[in-house]
């Protein structure tokens, strides 16, 4: 890596803006043990106990993430957890006085080992929390940087696939000049490394493998999630696994389902607003309509907007069984016309909240590795 460019190997504290400069420790570690504890569902938990050894997975943590920022009024990225993963080691963060976050988007989730690096990119949400547990299964001989969408670092965000496709390879060309080049991306993050791959291959670059996780093919999000045809098939997919649950988990899965497509929805209308106020002569309702839109709100407008040309290597698709009811499209059938040099497609288990978490991560961790080490030796 050149001397003088650095790349984010640990993520401090972000500032809102209306918090305050510094707390005392011991009263946030005391709020932060209510906030795991009913996050949770246990009592007690010690402030130095790991989150993730006390079962805490992505969806988890988003949830206690956003309890957090509400309770300190202070945004901290699901990256600090990897590096803090303790009451204790948070409330270091949260109790230090602000400094400015880092505006890089790449992120060196594992940045030793001896094999060329795996370049991941977010999914709609704009974080890599998956980065740091997948990279916890491919071994530390491996390493992994994640690419967080630059929004969340107080810059602006990007608006197009191909922006942001641009700008990432500019962040990752500056630690591996050249091919070949190594890259993957989860859900909508999956186009955007499509992007990226057909840039690579323009400039004459090698591109060794391309993955893509549960990705949407280009045009198989429109009218998603408004779509009636994706909601009826959508709701009875479902339904079908609520099924085999106890009452109990059916009532904790019906109220994550419907909280995530009350967000979509919410985000789609506010997208809807932004593109009619564009036509608008009023600037400042323009703008005013952009604030608006929240990162994965940008990403999502991105994904819909995205019509790419075709590709003519190769690519891997990793898919769980849920995919084909995420999206209006089949994303195996949607990208084969695409990717000239055609789809390894590997079938995996979990869905999209849940392949990156314990137990499920560790099978597809594994299959990661095999088709990295087959491309390295080929």
């Amino acid at each position: 890596m050149p001397a003088n460019q650095s790349v984010e190997t640990q993520t401090p504290p972000a500032s809102s803006g209306n918090g305050p400069a510094s707390r005392d420790k011991q009263h946030v570690e005391s709020r932060l043990i209510e906030l795991w504890e009913a996050a949770f569902g246990r009592h007690p938990i010690r402030a130095d106990q790991d989150f993730f050894e006390l079962g805490g997975d992505s969806l988890l943590a988003a949830r206690l993430f956003a309890q957090i920022e509400k309770a300190f009024k202070t945004k901290v990225p699901l990256t600090a957890l990897e590096k803090s993963p303790t009451i204790a080691q948070l409330a270091e963060i949260l109790s230090a006085p602000t400094a400015p976050s880092s505006t890089s988007c790449l992120v060196a989730v594992q940045p030793n080992g001896t094999l060329p690096p795996l370049f991941c990119v977010h999914g709609h949400s704009g974080e890599i929390f998956f980065c740091w547990t997948l990279s916890r299964c491919m071994g530390t001989d491996q390493p992994l940087f994640g690419l967080r969408s630059q929004g969340l670092s107080g810059k602006t965000a990007h608006h197009t696939v191909e922006e942001m496709a641009a700008h990432y390879l500019q962040e990752i060309r500056a630690v591996q000049p050249h091919g070949p080049y190594y890259l993957g991306g989860f859900c909508f993050g999956g186009m955007v490394t499509y992007e990226m791959a057909r840039s690579l291959t323009a400039q004459g670059e090698n591109v060794a493998v391309l993955a893509m996780f549960n990705t949407p093919a280009p045009g198989s999000l429109e009218g998603w999630p408004l779509r009636q045809g994706y909601l009826a098939k959508r709701i009875m997919h479902e339904l079908r696994k609520l099924a085999a649950l106890g009452i109990r988990d059916k009532l904790k899965v019906f109220y994550t389902k419907t909280k995530g497509l009350g967000r979509l929805l919410l985000g789609s209308v506010r997208a809807i607003i932004c593109r009619i106020s564009a036509k608008s002569r009023l600037g400042s309702a323009q703008k005013w309509t952009q604030r608006m839109l929240s990162v994965p709100d940008l990403n999502v407008a991105a994904a819909k907007a995205y019509s790419p040309g075709p590709y003519a290597g190769r690519s891997i698709l990793f898919i769980t069984e849920e995919a084909p009811s995420l999206y209006t499209v089949d994303p195996r059938s949607g990208w084969t016309p695409l990717i000239q040099g055609g789809i390894e497609v590997h079938d995996v288990e979990g869905d999209n909240l849940t392949m990156y978490d314990t137990p499920y991560v560790e099978g597809l961790a594994r299959k990661v590795k095999a088709c990295l080490d087959r491309a390295r030796s080929a």
